[in-house]
């Protein structure tokens, strides 16, 4: 369940501010109208989602030491409301802030308190460090805040030149988003020991910029585990504590960029006992961006994943297979700006061990001023039960028109 601030507190703030008696610059208000229309290509295309966005957003100043932002949407999805003549006619609609922050500013140190994304690591797609914001792997699109998942945390960067710090806590657990084939879901409960929290330091040396971070918290899928309560085992997902230390860095040369991000995550099976439980490993992703004009951006990476304390015959009592020891995948992307008012960009994941990928494509038409069409499509595929393999099925085509005010 996300824990988000209803739209009734978020109405209340954002009139509370427009008509507090102190010194705030009377708020922008923008936003956006969304149309969008996804096809599942596998299945006579079938509707996945289809209907449209309103997106308004507000921001403005609190004198000169605060500011404020928040970000609302409307979602009305035909192809997940129900039809029935008995059925509401708000079925199929939701509503929820994308982002809703107060920002406080010092001459040392600023602060964001509320609704956010915050992101770490220098890599794209695979970012071992970046642990703080869940992926919504089921609602990929060509815009982040559809993918990422914002939480609720309190944040802050103290400056202390050349050192950047940067501090998140985060008050309750948000898992990723995507088919688990359990019966039941263990997550942590809302309890102030069960908080998350992060630490970050950056700074840089020369053209050499890096970071050094730690992050305690969750694993944003589940391990999965059985009773036995019968001949057939029920299945149950558990979200496990993990510690992350990371290390990312990015440096450039002329037309080049070389960047490479690892984390060591400590999981809760540290002696490789449990079958069941992820063993402490480390995720490491080298990658190189390459940039030869204005109009063209590619980027390719290697990631390798290796596992500690590996026994094989421990690991190979896990009724859904055993786990390689290390694994090595290739992540790249590119971004070409076709002609004028025309993009195009790709995206594409590919795990050498299991066979299987992940591709995201689209166009983008800026038709006119504040008015944009994407033409895209979502491609899985691998063997039966690899990560991308499960959503084989999953395929689909999309069509989004948005204006922007």
């Amino acid at each position: 369940m996300q824990h988000r601030p209803s739209l009734t507190f978020l109405l209340c703030f954002v009139v509370l501010l427009l008509l507090t008696p102190f010194p705030v610059a009377a708020a922008n208000i923008g936003g956006y109208v969304k149309t969008f229309g996804y096809v599942n290509p596998n299945d006579s295309l079938r509707f996945e989602r289809a209907g449209s966005r309103l997106q308004l957003q507000f921001d403005g100043n609190l004198g000169s030491s605060a500011a404020y932002f928040a970000a609302l949407d409307f979602n009305y999805d035909a192809a997940r409301a129900s039809h029935s003549p008995f059925a509401s006619r708000s079925s199929g609609l939701t509503v929820y802030p994308v982002e809703a922050y107060v920002d406080l500013y010092t001459s040392l140190a600023d602060f964001r308190l509320g609704q956010q994304f915050i992101f770490w690591g220098r890599t794209d797609w695979v970012n071992p460090t970046d642990n703080i914001n869940p992926w919504d792997y089921l609602h990929i699109s060509s815009e982040i805040e559809d993918y990422r998942i914002p939480v609720l945390a309190a944040s802050g960067k103290f400056y202390l030149d050349p050192f950047t710090v940067q501090i998140a806590g985060i008050p309750f657990f948000e898992p990723d988003k995507l088919p688990v084939p359990v019966d039941s879901l263990v997550t942590p409960a809302n309890r102030l020991r069960n908080a998350q929290y992060g630490v970050r330091i950056s700074s840089y040396l020369g053209s050499l910029d890096y970071s050094l971070s730690y992050y305690h918290g969750y694993q944003g899928t589940p391990a999965i585990k059985h009773i036995f309560n019968g001949p057939i085992p029920t299945l149950y997902g558990e979200y496990l504590p993990v510690d992350v230390w990371g290390l990312d860095f990015i440096t450039t040369r002329g037309a080049w960029a070389f960047k490479g991000e690892s984390g060591y995550f400590r999981t809760q099976d540290q002696n490789g006992a449990d079958p069941f439980v992820e063993n402490p490993h480390i995720e490491t992703v080298l990658g190189m961006d390459y940039l030869p004009s204005t109009d063209l951006s590619l980027t390719a990476q290697v990631v390798h994943d290796y596992s500690f304390e590996y026994n094989k015959d421990i690991e190979s009592l896990n009724p859904m297979g055993a786990p390689p020891r290390q694994t090595f995948s290739t992540a790249v992307r590119a971004q070409w700006q076709v002609m004028n008012y025309v993009s195009y960009q790709l995206i594409g994941v590919y795990n050498f061990h299991d066979g299987d990928y992940f591709a995201l494509t689209f166009l983008n038409w800026d038709m006119a001023d504040g008015v944009a069409a994407t033409l895209g499509g979502l491609l899985f595929d691998g063997p039966a039960g690899s990560p991308f393999g499960q959503s084989a099925k999953a395929d689909q085509i999309f069509l989004e028109l948005k204006v922007s005010f």
